[in-house]
């Protein structure tokens, strides 16, 4: 794996479960998971597609 992408990788599902099994409606916990998550399909489309494509999603995800 690359060492680049393992950080956003934990926060996503570091996030994402302790959102699910304290269940709480916390508005910060969904922020975050929807932060990394979309960190870490900018940084899987960085490697894998063109510069303009995964830049409208790291766009998309910003925005959100």
């Amino acid at each position: 794996m690359d060492w680049r992408i393992f950080p956003s990788i934990y926060y996503y599902y570091y996030f994402y479960f302790n959102n699910y099994y304290n269940n709480n409606n916390n508005t910060n916990y969904n922020y975050y998971y929807y932060y990394f998550y979309c960190y870490f399909l900018y940084n899987y489309y960085y490697y894998y597609y063109f510069y303009y494509y995964y830049y409208l999603r790291w766009k998309w995800c910003r925005d959100v």
